[in-house]
This record gives C-alpha cells, sequence and structure tokens, in this order.
C-alpha cells in the first residue's frame, strides 16, 4: 500500500514516437480502520517529459523531482501535513 503523493512513471503518450516520463500525482490511499478496506484515489500526470535525449537520463531526472515534490507535498495535499500541526484542514 505504500505510495507517495508524488511518482515517475512511465506514460503511454507517444511524443514524435519515442514515449514519455510523467509525475503523476493524486492522494494516497487510505485505510479504513473500522472495516479494513482500503480507498484509491484517482491519479493524474502533472508533469510529462519527452524521451528525446534532452537529459541525460530522463527516468532519473524524474525521479528526483518526484522526490522533491514529496519533500514538499503539504504544500499540495492537506494529507501531507504533520498531525501535530494546526494547519490541518482534514
Amino acid at each position: 500500500m505504500e505510495r507517495e503523493y508524488f511518482e515517475a512513471q512511465t506514460t503511454a503518450l507517444l511524443i514524435d514516437k519515442r514515449g514519455a516520463w510523467a509525475i503523476y500525482c493524486g492522494e494516497k490511499p487510505t485505510r479504513n480502520e473500522e472495516t479494513g478496506t482500503i480507498s484509491f484515489s484517482m491519479r493524474a500526470p502533472l508533469l510529462i517529459m519527452p524521451n528525446n535525449g534532452m537529459w541525460a537520463n530522463e527516468e532519473e531526472t524524474m525521479q528526483k523531482i518526484a522526490r522533491i515534490l514529496n519533500e514538499h507535498a503539504g504544500e499540495f495535499f492537506s494529507s501531507a501535513l504533520p498531525e501535530t500541526s494546526g494547519d490541518r484542514t482534514d
């Protein structure tokens, strides 16, 4: 069930027939402790980078971007804020 708010993955989008990498984002899955069920939110591509040789290693670049976004996920998802913070809205 471990999933980050932002993940770098390949995408089916074809740019000049070479494919592309995308940063997908969405809420992490949540578990209902009473029923044991897990809810998964929809995820969507936020950032797309074509495989065109612009960067030496597209996958590594997108992984770094996803890591940085996850470090700041609280700016995008209130559920990513520390529970001790008074800023949480849910």
